[in-house]
């Protein structure tokens, strides 16, 4: 799989923060620990710029600090607006969770 794949943190210390956020070329993009997977969406939210990683975690989705637009954690979408937040792929090697930073996952 190519891409532009960066080391997050162990498995064990994303899942004790629960999210952390990776300098990426188009911004700063939150990688979540959730239900025992890895997501990544961009960390500034398209509607209010406001940052996901103070969000809130609920039912599978993040929920903006701002002016609560949810996002699915799989892919970014929100369905209430139907708009998608930039989503990032993820992976786990060898107990390290990874985030591919070369672009971010086609919406829809």
């Amino acid at each position: 799989m190519t891409g532009d794949w960066r080391p997050v943190g162990s498995i064990k210390d994303l899942a004790r923060q629960r999210r952390t956020t990776v300098s990426g070329p188009a911004g700063d993009v939150v990688v979540f620990w959730h239900d025992g997977c890895p997501y990544a969406l961009a960390n500034i939210c398209i509607h209010q710029e406001r940052e996901l990683v103070k969000g809130t975690l609920f039912q599978d989705r993040v929920v903006c600090p701002g002016h609560q637009w949810a996002f699915q954690l799989g892919t970014g979408y929100c369905k209430e607006r139907d708009r998608y937040q930039p989503a990032y792929r993820t992976r786990v090697v060898d107990g390290t969770v990874e985030v591919d930073l070369s672009a971010p996952v086609p919406a829809g």
